[in-house]
């Protein structure tokens, strides 16, 4: 077969017929004109796929930076479940995943927003090499999405450093209480009534007795630090609330402090000495992760990486709630062995009444900014 007839071209066409008119795209124009349109749009072309090879790579590497992170939000989700379920099994198991969590949690929620960090800066290094390429066809436009993407990556990495600085340190910032302490000396019939009710339960006397009115009867075992006065104390501490005490009688108050008391004895004491420091160190790593970097703008930034950080407390504070309420159980049991279930009754009774009240009073004294706190 022969070949057909060559097409002229369009060189050819404008010098025999300059004023042919062409159908170029939905446009008829002359020759000329349809060759420097298609001259124009070939330039266009090649511009717009300048570092086409790496923007090809970073797209891949988009693809895969977002599924890690989705890979790591869903395994957070699913460990924080697990740990949750597991929790609930045993005390000692209970213990074990706090133990775990003080270590890892604030380092898996540090990698996820490292890893939500990268794929940002990815999608920032897609966009800036589609600038480059198409500045001259309103490429300077893209400024107006990588700005915004930009800070918001500056802003999400200052809060992942602001965190790992000050990871280091959670553990040794002990929490805050309004109070006095008392020595043996400087109240020791309290101190003979507190260590002969101890005795009675077969528990640990405590350590360290603090006077004051902020707060109810409680004991715990983690340090705290007393304010105004500033100093730290450490081991068993029984909180003792004049603004409570002055409103019951003697037996009363043995029955409630032998219900606080009876979280040092058996094996409420290790769970005492153990779990309480672990979980506010725990819930102090929220915290911290919560607050960090506040004059920083971008809170949003932070949205998923909280998600997975109050879905984890939610499932350990389920577990929690569970262990708590039989420690709660088998200390009411106890303080109603120490005097009687009537008087037990009376006095968790007028706990609850007076919080109230003495919150009120006390609110009303630091509004006002007067010293009397109960007429």
């Amino acid at each position: 077969a022969s070949p057909g007839p060559a097409h002229p071209s369009s060189s050819e066409m404008e010098k025999s017929s300059p004023s042919q008119v062409v159908h170029y795209g939905k446009k008829a124009m002359s020759v000329k004109g349809a060759r420097v349109s298609a001259q124009d749009e070939l330039r266009v072309l090649v511009r717009s796929n300048r570092y086409l090879k790496e923007r090809g790579l970073v797209a891949q590497a988009i693809v895969a930076s977002a599924s890690l992170t989705f890979l790591l939000g869903v395994l957070t989700l699913l460990r924080s479940w697990l740990d949750g379920q597991a929790a609930l099994r045993s005390r000692e198991r209970f213990i074990a995943v706090f133990e775990q969590l003080r270590r890892s949690l604030t380092r898996r929620l540090t990698l996820y927003s490292f890893a939500l960090a990268i794929t940002m800066s990815l999608i920032a290094g897609y966009c800036a090499f589609w600038m480059v390429a198409n500045f001259d066809e309103g490429g300077i436009f893209a400024v107006v999405v990588i700005s915004p993407v930009g800070w918001a990556i500056y802003a999400l990495i200052r809060s992942i450093l602001g965190l790992l600085r000050r990871r280091d340190i959670l553990n040794e910032v002990p929490p805050e209480l309004l109070g006095r302490e008392l020595s043996r000396s400087a109240a020791p019939a309290l101190w003979r009534w507190v260590d002969t009710l101890a005795a009675k339960l077969n528990a640990l006397p405590p350590e360290h007795i603090v006077v004051g009115l902020t707060e109810s009867f409680f004991v715990t075992s983690q340090a705290m630090t007393l304010r105004p006065e500033g100093k730290t104390i450490t081991g068993r501490i029984l909180h003792f609330p004049l603004a409570f005490a002055s409103l019951m009688s003697q037996d009363e108050v043995a029955s409630v402090l032998g219900h606080e008391l009876a979280h040092f004895s058996g094996q409420d004491t290790e769970y005492s000495l153990r779990l309480q420091p672990l979980y506010a160190a725990m819930m102090r790593n929220v915290e911290t992760f919560l607050v960090v970097d506040e004059e920083n703008e971008m809170h949003f930034l932070k949205a998923p990486a909280l998600a997975l950080a109050i879905f984890t407390t939610e499932q350990l504070q389920a577990a929690a709630r569970y262990w708590e309420r039989e420690r709660e159980l088998v200390a009411d049991a106890v303080a109603c062995k120490l005097i009687n279930a009537q008087t037990a009754a009376r006095a968790l009774l007028r706990v609850v009444a007076l919080s109230s009240t003495v919150d009120q009073h006390i609110g009303q004294a630091q509004r006002s900014g007067t010293n009397d706190i109960i007429d």
